[in-house]
């Protein structure tokens, strides 16, 4: 529930000090001024809820090429965006992280042996910021995967095993492979 630029106001002019410099009289200058700076915030509370929810596959709408460029799906314009959002869910819920297990075992099905030496999630970019009870969070998740590769008994190249794995995980995946010396 977004605040009204009224209720920015109430509360900025509630925080102010008492006395005859920080006038709170309707049209004076101190007024005016708290009035315009709740007005701003009324309105950057409204855009942030807004990128909150772009940064979402599920209610994005101006950032749904991106989403789509990033889970391989081709852009269509001729399609409704609650279409082109349906096709990025059922693309989104496709894609599972697997398991180190299962990753050792891609990696043997075409002739890599490795080791997985990170599988961290880490955090980037987020804002947090409490708005009354609620707090709110935007930001963006990433999982790193690095790999070490100890031998190589198939035929695929590092970059044709890279795009490999990489087919495996969700686009938030970053992904770093090395061969051991």
């Amino acid at each position: 529930m977004a605040h009204s630029d009224t209720q920015y106001r109430d509360a900025a002019l509630a925080m102010l000090p008492m006395g005859p410099a920080w006038n709170r009289n309707a049209g004076s200058a101190m007024y005016q001024f708290i009035w315009a700076i709740g007005a701003c915030m009324a309105v950057l509370e409204n855009d942030l809820s807004k990128i909150a929810l772009e940064t979402r596959a599920p209610f994005t709408d101006a950032l749904i090429s991106e989403w789509e460029t990033d889970y391989g799906i081709e852009p269509d314009p001729t399609l409704s965006i609650e279409e082109r959002r349906t096709n990025l869910l059922q693309k989104t819920q496709k894609k599972q992280f697997p398991t180190e297990t299962a990753l050792i075992q891609l990696s043997a099905n075409v002739g890599y042996e490795i080791e997985i030496v990170q599988h961290l999630p880490f955090t980037c970019g987020d804002l947090k910021s409490q708005c009354g009870v609620i707090d709110r969070e935007i930001g963006v998740t990433r999982s790193v995967l690095g790999i070490i590769v100890h031998s190589v008994t198939g035929t695929l190249s590092l970059a044709d095993y890279t795009n490999y794995i990489q087919s495996f995980l969700p686009a938030h995946v970053v992904l770093g492979i090395r061969v051991a010396e």
